[in-house]
């Protein structure tokens, strides 16, 4: 998801901004509130459901939660969960 982003960012001018990560990977749901909070700019959160083989699951359903609340679109790759886990 982030080479296109990349890629968009160049073509258009869109602003990217990384969330911080927990300690354990995760992204820090508690982050993502306060940049919410902060930037009422956010038009969409991008987010990799589970990002590789590892056993890291992102949590989706809070981000979901953040994203309704705020009304900012939220894109969720979820291509890898198939594999690892009951959709």
């Amino acid at each position: 998801n982030y080479l296109p982003l990349l890629q968009t960012q160049r073509r258009v001018g869109i602003t990217i901004r990384m969330v911080p990560d927990t300690i354990d990977g995760e992204l820090d749901v508690a982050a993502l509130r306060q940049m919410l909070k902060e930037d009422p700019t956010v038009r969409l959160i991008v987010l990799t459901h589970v990002p590789t083989n590892g056993g890291l699951v992102n949590p989706a359903a809070e981000v979901g939660a953040l994203a309704r609340e705020y009304g900012v679109l939220y894109l969720l790759d979820a291509c890898q969960s198939v594999g690892q886990m009951p959709i």
